[in-house]
This record gives structure tokens, sequence and C-alpha cells, in this order.
């Protein structure tokens, strides 16, 4: 699953990776930050974080919170999706309805159209907001040794709001299929990323109705959910008590190294 995350080259050969707390509003300043000090092409960490310090030692602008630009009523056509994502959307500016969005799908640039006359003069002031905030960075692309750094404008602002969308969207019907799963499931894996999945004989909650059998589950969890946990990974459950979720890890046996999981799948074998 695609997560929200923001990248900057250091030097020629390494990158720096922010990953904002999906359960918390973005700080966007701190993101216009980052952003910024990437811009200045860090050769080291140090390099990177000595400039980051300085942008946050500036004053903040009032003219970089001062607008806000909204796309609402969303709609994308996944059929029609080529080279750029097909949709069509409402521009908002500063809460007022000023223009109609559309991308075709076909690898052309995103548009936007005033619905009267008088939205005119609220779009030329959203684009002139916008060449004002920090370059877009693309980590991934570089030229001549340098990430790719293409300057802010209202299209490229939209097309952040419409992958900003995308990302949320894909995150919600991922939770909501872990909602489903954890009823009957131990799952285990990387928040808002994988999990895998190990089907239990009972739904849980009627597990945890005797004490018999909460002590068979916490038994399993520990002889062989844990041992399968790799680096990062972590049991995703909601619906276990604390003291099941706070067991010790231990190292992987060899024979549940053995075990092939696949992501998001039910597995053969029950506890």
């Amino acid at each position: 699953m695609e997560e929200e995350k923001y990248n900057v080259r250091i030097g020629t050969d390494k990158m720096l990776v922010y990953h904002p707390n999906p359960y918390c509003e973005p700080d966007k300043e701190f993101i216009r930050q980052f952003r910024e000090a990437g811009a200045s092409n860090p050769a080291t960490i140090q390099d990177f974080f000595n400039r980051l310090a300085e942008l946050q030692k500036q004053p903040i602008p009032q003219n970089r919170t001062a607008m806000q630009i909204e796309l609402r009523n969303i709609k994308v056509a996944e059929h029609m999706s080529e080279e750029t994502t097909a949709f069509t959307a409402n521009l908002y500016v500063d809460n007022q309805k000023v223009a109609f969005v559309k991308n075709d799908g076909r690898g052309g640039s995103t548009n936007y159209q005033p619905f009267k006359q008088e939205d005119v003069s609220n779009i030329r002031k959203a684009e002139e907001y916008c060449k004002n905030l920090p370059p877009a960075i693309y980590p991934e692309t570089v030229i001549d040794g340098k990430p790719l750094t293409v300057p802010m404008n209202l299209e490229n602002y939209i097309d952040d709001l419409l992958d900003k969308h995308l990302s949320q969207k894909e995150r919600e019907k991922f939770n909501k299929r872990m909602e489903k799963h954890q009823e009957d499931s131990i799952l285990y894996g990387i928040h808002d990323k994988q999990y895998y999945r190990v089907k239990l004989i009972k739904p849980i909650a009627e597990i945890l109705k005797s004490p018999k059998g909460m002590e068979a589950l916490k038994h399993n969890i520990h002889e062989k959910i844990i041992p399968r946990l790799k680096e990062g990974q972590s049991i995703l459950n909601t619906n276990l008590p604390p003291d099941l979720m706070q067991l010790e890890r231990k190292r992987p046996t060899k024979q549940s190294s053995r075990i092939d999981d696949s992501p998001d799948k039910q597995q053969g074998r029950k506890i």
C-alpha cells in the first residue's frame, strides 16, 4: 500500500525519508522546511540538518498558511487512466468554489477552468501563492547527480492534492479490510503498509469469553505468531487485551522461518 512520504537525496548515494504520522494532521510547515533543506543539495546528513536548523530559526512567512486550496467532489475514472490519473474535481480557494479541474488520463496537463468570470481573480491569487511555495523535489529522478527539482505552481499543487487524496482512500480501504479480518484472525506486519493473516478456529470475541480461551490464545500468539515477526513487524490487532499485545518478541526459530506466509492472505493452518 502506498503511504505518504517525503524523500530528499543526500550526496549521490543516500536517501533520507520522512514519514508523517498517518494518525495526525501533517505539519505542513515542517514538510516545507524538510523539502527546502533537501533542495539545497546537501552532500551529507549533517549538511541537511544544519540547513534544516537554519530554516527552523527563521520566522514562518505568513503567506505560507494564509491561503487554503482544496479539491472537492473528486471523481476518478480508473478505466480512462493511462499515463496519468483521469479525474475531475472542483477547486476551492479559501472555501470558495472557483474552478472545474480535469485531467483526461493520457499524460497531459491537469487543466482548471473558472466557473464564472468573477472567479478569475481568486485563481490568479492561488497561482501567485503556489509560485512562492518550495519547489517539488523528485529524488527518484536524478539528473547530473542531483534530484529533479520542479518549481511549484497551481497545477503541480493540484496534482499533489490528488495524490494525497488517493493515498488516503487506499489507507481507508486497507484499514477497513484489516478491521474485518481481525474479527477471526491474528494480523501481523507493518502498520498502513502490509499485513499477514492467521485465521483462528473461532472469532476472537468468542475465544476471549473464557479464561481457557484467553490462555490458549496467549500461548499460540507467543509460540506461533511472535517467532515469525521480522524487523519492523508487530501484531496489528486492535481487538486483543493489552497484555497479549505486550508479549516479548522472540527470535524466529528455524521452523518458523520456513513458513511461506503471503501478505493479506488467509493461512492454511488454524490455531
